[in-house]
């Protein structure tokens, strides 16, 4: 509890404090988003709540073989576990806390290249090639 990490995403980075974690139940994490392009789609391993409290940003959502980018203001916003986006270009310091529901034992991460799964600890455990 009470951490705080400096997550890389591509150009750019996320300030994540985690005020409680236990991924069985829940977690609840604090985000200052500075991001200018994230170099990889990703989905999460749980499914949360996020009020983006000041600031925003762009996200591009990946559906398939279809891309599109939308902008997120501040909001109240259910994001599920399947949903697999990147963030692009915040306003500086973005503010946001994300809720959590349990944690399942997977999630992805994809570029241009590979496919990965990866499990708590941000373990990879498969990497497929792209394609």
């Amino acid at each position: 509890m009470f951490k705080k990490a400096r997550i890389a995403l591509g150009e750019g980075f996320l300030e994540r404090y985690t005020i409680f974690e236990w991924k069985r139940f829940f977690s609840i994490y604090f985000h200052i988003f500075n991001t200018v392009e994230q170099d990889r789609f990703h989905t999460h391993a749980f499914d949360g709540i996020a009020i983006l409290l000041s600031g925003g940003y762009e996200e591009e959502v990946k559906e398939g073989s279809e891309t599109y980018r939308k902008w997120i203001g501040p909001s109240i916003r259910f994001i599920p576990r399947a949903y697999n986006h990147r963030l692009l270009k915040s306003k500086p310091n973005t503010l946001s806390i994300l809720f959590t529901g349990p944690w399942s034992k997977t999630w992805t991460e994809e570029n241009d290249q590979y496919i990965r799964t990866l499990t708590w600890g941000r373990k990879e455990i498969q990497r497929k090639p792209h394609g």
